[in-house]
C-alpha cells in the first residue's frame, strides 16, 4: 500500500467540483466538471486518445494565436487564471467565428472532432454557460481588448491605416423588449434590430474596431465613440490623417464638425439627392466641370453647410456623368478637407464598393451611388462608352448588358432553381467578353 500514498488528495470527497452544461451531442446535454483539475486530467486523456475529425484544421490558428498574444488578451478580458475555464470559453468564441459558425448550439454540435480540444476544453459549452460569461463582463472591457488587439496589428503590418471606412451593420432581432423598430424601405415592414457600427480598413480589407448600440441610437451619436476607438488604434499625425469613406446616412452637419474639429480624420460622404447640393450641382456653369476623360468631369467648390459650427467653409466634390447635356448625371460629395477630388471620386469611393462596406456601387469604376440592381447598358458606339459615363432610366435595352457586381441575374437565379440551362440567342464579339473578364479580374474581392 505504499505506492498508493496521500490518494486521498487526487479526488477528495469534501470538495465540490465546478460543474458546467456542455453540449455533448446533437440533442443530448450532460453536465460536466470545469475544475482546473478536471480540465487538465480529460484534455490529456483526449489528447493521448488521438484525435480523428474534420475540425483538426483549427489547429492550424494556434501559431497566429502566439503572433498576436490571443492567449493573454483573453486571460486580461475575463481576468481569471489560465488554468480556469473562462478564457478557455473566450477562446471557443473566437474559434466559432473563425469557422463562421453562428446561430444557436443547442441547434448544430461541434464536439467529438477536435474542435473543443483546441480551446482546451474536453466538451463544448451550451449557450447559458457562454451567455453566463458574456454577462460578467461589460461592453468597455471588450472595447478595451479591441484596443489592445488593435494596437498588436498595427504594430504587425496588418493594416496601412490610410483610407478607412465605416458603416452601420443592422441586425433583424427576435427579442421582447420594447424598442425602436426600422425599415430597410418604405415598402418594408418595420422590425426590431441590433446596430453594430464597424470601422474597416480598405487598403487591406481588415477590420478595425466595432461597437454595438441599441436600436435607438443613431448614426451621429454612434459614430464618434467609433472614431474614437479608431484613433487610439491608430495613432495618426495631426497633419496625416486617415481618410473616412462613409455613406449618405452620415450626412449631418454636427458629424462633420465633430470629425473636422475634434479627430484627426478626414470625412467624405455623398450628399442625399434629395438635398439641396443636388440642385446646386446642376446650376454650376459648364466653365467650373474640368474635363478629365470622355464622359465624366468634375468640379471642387466651397460649401457651407446650415448650423455648422465650424469657421472654414467644407469643399463639394461634383462629378459629371454624360457626354451629352441631354445625358448628364450629377452626384455630388461633401469632404471636410481640400483633396484631390479625382482621386477620391475615381479610386478611394469606388474601393468601397469593392469591399461590399456600404450599398454596391456601379461597375464603371464611378463613385456614382447607384446601385448595382438597376444596370444599364453600354454602347460601343456611345461617347463615354470607354470611360466611366453614365445612361438615364430611359436608355435603350440594346447592346451589352452589365450585370450587377458579384452575382448573378434574377434570370439566372430562377433557371438555377429550376435545373434548365439558359440559351444564349446572341453571340457576343470576344472583345467584349475579354473587357468584361477584366473588369471582373480586376476587382478586388473580400
Amino acid at each position: 500500500m505504499v505506492c498508493k500514498k496521500k490518494l486521498y488528495a487526487c479526488r477528495p470527497k469534501g470538495a465540490l467540483a465546478q460543474q458546467m452544461a456542455t453540449q455533448r451531442t446533437y440533442r443530448k446535454e450532460r453536465l460536466q466538471a470545469a475544475d482546473p483539475a478536471s480540465l487538465q486530467r480529460e484534455v490529456r486523456q483526449l489528447l493521448a486518445d488521438k484525435i480523428s475529425g474534420n475540425q483538426v484544421g483549427i489547429w492550424l490558428l494556434a501559431p497566429e494565436h502566439l503572433r498576436l498574444g490571443s492567449w493573454d488578451l483573453l486571460g486580461a478580458w475575463t481576468g481569471a487564471q489560465g488554468e480556469s475555464v473562462w478564457p478557455r470559453m473566450a477562446l471557443h468564441l473566437v474559434h466559432e467565428a473563425a469557422l463562421c459558425v453562428n446561430g444557436l448550439r443547442h441547434e448544430r454540435s461541434l464536439t467529438q472532432k477536435g474542435f473543443e480540444l483546441s480551446n482546451g476544453l474536453p466538451f463544448v459549452p451550451t449557450d447559458q454557460a457562454i451567455h453566463q460569461l458574456l454577462r460578467a463582463h461589460t461592453i468597455a472591457e471588450a472595447q478595451a481588448l479591441q484596443l489592445a488587439l488593435g494596437k498588436i496589428r498595427r504594430a504587425s503590418g496588418h493594416f496601412p491605416g490610410r483610407l478607412l471606412a465605416i458603416d452601420p451593420h443592422r441586425i433583424k432581432s427576435c427579442t421582447k423588449r420594447q424598442m425602436r423598430r426600422r425599415r430597410g424601405s418604405a415598402s418594408q415592414k418595420a422590425f426590431k434590430v441590433a446596430q453594430c457600427f464597424f470601422c474597416l480598413d480598405l487598403d487591406s480589407g481588415q477590420p478595425l474596431c466595432f461597437t454595438l448600440a441599441s436600436a435607438a441610437k443613431t448614426v451621429t451619436e454612434a459614430t464618434p465613440e467609433l472614431l474614437d476607438l479608431s484613433r487610439q488604434i491608430l495613432n495618426p499625425a495631426p497633419n496625416r490623417g486617415p481618410l473616412v469613406l462613409a455613406d449618405s446616412e452620415h450626412y449631418a452637419s454636427e458629424l462633420l464638425d465633430h470629425v473636422h474639429l475634434e479627430t484627426p480624420f478626414e470625412l467624405l460622404v455623398p450628399m442625399p439627392a434629395h438635398n439641396a447640393p443636388k440642385v446646386h450641382s446642376q446650376a454650376l456653369p459648364s466653365e467650373r466641370f474640368i474635363p478629365r476623360w470622355a464622359g465624366y468631369a468634375t468640379a471642387k467648390t466651397p460649401f457651407r453647410l446650415q448650423h455648422s459650427r465650424c469657421p472654414e467653409p467644407y469643399y463639394c466634390f461634383t462629378q459629371r456623368s454624360g457626354e451629352r447635356p441631354a445625358d448628364y448625371f450629377y452626384k455630388s460629395f461633401l469632404a471636410t478637407a481640400d483633396r484631390d477630388e479625382v482621386e477620391d471620386l475615381t479610386i478611394h469611393y469606388p474601393t468601397l464598393a469593392c469591399r461590399r462596406v456600404l450599398q454596391r456601387q456601379s461597375s464603371s469604376g464611378l463613385a456614382s451611388g447607384r446601385d448595382t440592381q438597376s444596370a444599364y447598358p453600354l454602347r460601343p458606339d456611345e461617347p463615354g462608352s470607354v470611360g466611366p459615363g453614365r445612361y438615364p432610366s430611359d436608355a435603350p435595352a440594346s447592346g451589352r448588358t452589365l450585370l450587377p457586381l458579384g452575382g448573378p441575374s434574377s434570370s439566372q437565379r430562377n433557371l438555377w432553381r429550376s435545373g434548365r440551362r439558359s440559351a444564349c440567342p446572341k453571340r457576343h464579339h470576344p472583345g467584349d467578353l475579354l473587357q468584361c473578364s477584366s473588369r471582373q479580374e480586376a476587382t478586388p474581392s473580400l
